[in-house]
């Protein structure tokens, strides 16, 4: 194999073939209403998400700084996906609005994988509902539990699908919201 660059339909993403495998499975067994993605780059794992919406007639929204992608699968797949891109900074009060505004209905799983994964979290797991889900990639890079084990206990966190999650050596971190 040429390129050791994970693939997902035939474009590169910066996640591990078991964390894109992980995900596929999670979003496989659990049906979300709605999907935020805190970071969306070239829009692979958004195509990802977008699949398993439209699967389960749930809607992503997707938010970066750069622009919405516009060459690759997300540009020739987006019209057919469930996707909303935002280009604004995710601690905007803007953003933190929409996406509260989108969390009220539904269960929701965020996926932080911005440039500050850890103020992500700690900024929108306080709007989580019980059920809902919250995911962190590219632990012990750039995150890692300290970082987020205040909002983890003031929110009612628990780890959610740890076994799998650590079996598969991905680089998530996962919780879900309890009482």
């Amino acid at each position: 194999m040429k390129s050791r660059r994970t693939r997902f339909l035939g474009t590169g993403l910066m996640h591990k073939h078991q964390e894109v495998y992980f995900l596929d499975q999670f979003l496989f067994l659990e049906k979300f209403n709605k999907i935020i993605e805190l970071g969306t780059m070239g829009g692979t794992l958004t195509v990802l998400f977008g699949i398993h919406a439209l699967r389960t007639d749930a809607s992503v929204i997707t938010f970066d700084v750069r622009k919405e992608p516009v060459k690759g699968i997300y540009s020739k797949l987006k019209p057919l996906l469930p996707i909303t891109h935002y280009c604004k900074n995710v601690f905007s009060e803007e953003v933190r609005s929409i996406i509260v505004d989108f969390m009220n209905e539904g269960r929701v799983l965020l996926y932080c994988d911005n440039g500050k994964k850890k103020d992500e979290f700690n900024a929108y797991s306080q709007y989580l509902k019980v059920g809902d889900v919250i995911m962190a990639h590219d632990r012990p890079h750039e995150i890692k539990y300290k970082d987020i084990e205040h909002a983890v206990e003031q929110y009612n966190l628990e780890p959610y699908y740890e076994d799998e999650i650590s079996e598969l050596k991905c680089r998530q971190f996962c919780f879900i919201k309890v009482e």
